[in-house]
């Protein structure tokens, strides 16, 4: 994975919406969804040496521009919060899809999940990241009640469908022109911006 072959000093990692909002003459306001939120993020490498920068151009030359993408995430919770270290049992599903709303099964035992944490689904061959936005608690059979995700499930999101814990990550494409190389003295910072494909 790209995202894991350095190290980074800086990072932005945003669910943007696809809406837009119309008014009529008369003033009134309308807002329209025009399909689910996408991922978008940009990172900065902490300054390395100019041949680990060098070998690095190169991992990111080789996606070709925006054709080909990687898998990234928010370096910031790579697991659940009250499981930070990452030693659990992967192997959770979906229980139940209902709106803006899941439930899982198949999770360790009294296993806690926290508002801010991440999920990701295989979804009609795509890889999709989602957000947990309230707290929740699987029950002594590993089953949870359902909790809201944003952004809500994506068409196709079905019971049994296997659940990312551990690294959930989204598939990224690089934005065009985003790549930026700034060498100083002995070493070189690297910034790039994707966008979720």
């Amino acid at each position: 994975m790209i995202l894991d072959s350095i190290d980074y000093t800086d990072q932005t990692f945003q669910l943007v919406a696809r809406q837009e909002l119309s008014r009529t003459a008369g003033g009134t306001t309308y807002g329209k969804d025009l399909g689910p939120a996408l991922w978008a993020a940009s990172y900065t490498s902490a300054p390395m040496p100019h041949s680990e920068a060098v070998s690095f151009e190169a991992s990111l030359n080789a996606l070709n521009g925006v054709i080909g993408t990687f898998d990234a995430y928010d370096l910031r919770r790579p697991y659940p919060l009250q499981h930070a270290d990452g030693t659990f049992t992967d192997s959770a599903k979906i229980a139940s899809v209902d709106g803006m709303k899941i439930s899982l099964k198949e999770l360790p035992a009294g296993f806690k999940l926290s508002a801010g944490d991440y999920l990701s689904l295989e979804v009609g061959g795509q890889r999709v990241l989602h957000q947990i936005v309230e707290p929740i608690v699987a029950n002594g059979s590993g089953e949870t009640a359902a909790f809201s995700i944003r952004p809500e499930p994506w068409p196709g999101t079905a019971e049994d469908d296997a659940v990312t814990l551990k690294m959930p990550t989204c598939r990224m494409a690089l934005l065009p022109g985003s790549v930026t190389t700034r060498v100083s003295g002995m070493h070189t910072v690297i910034s790039f911006q994707a966008g979720q494909v």
